[in-house]
């Protein structure tokens, strides 16, 4: 449970970051006269949206896995309860 936790935070750092980006392009693009260097500082930008787009679908590729897990889990603790209450009865 607390590694779901722990990678849920990092995926609302990554959209916090994300946003820091794109806020940060924009000030740039619009305090910038020069052409070339305002290119290369957007695909520079765009470099790094890209590789955080990256890591925001890993990691919510992660959290359902853990997701997934953990209900796993639940059924098969819930499944030897069951057998174990059984056990008891019969």
């Amino acid at each position: 449970m607390c590694e779901l936790l722990r990678l849920e935070l990092a995926l609302e750092d990554a959209n916090r970051r994300l946003e820091d980006a794109r806020s940060n392009l924009q000030w740039w693009c619009d305090n910038t006269s020069c052409a070339d260097s305002q290119d290369e500082a957007e695909s520079l930008v765009d470099e790094v949206l890209s590789e955080i787009r990256d890591l925001e679908q890993q990691l919510c590729c992660e959290i359902e896995l853990w997701r997934q897990d953990l209900e796993s889990y639940k059924m098969q603790q819930m499944d030897e309860m069951d057998a174990y209450m059984y056990s008891f009865f019969f």
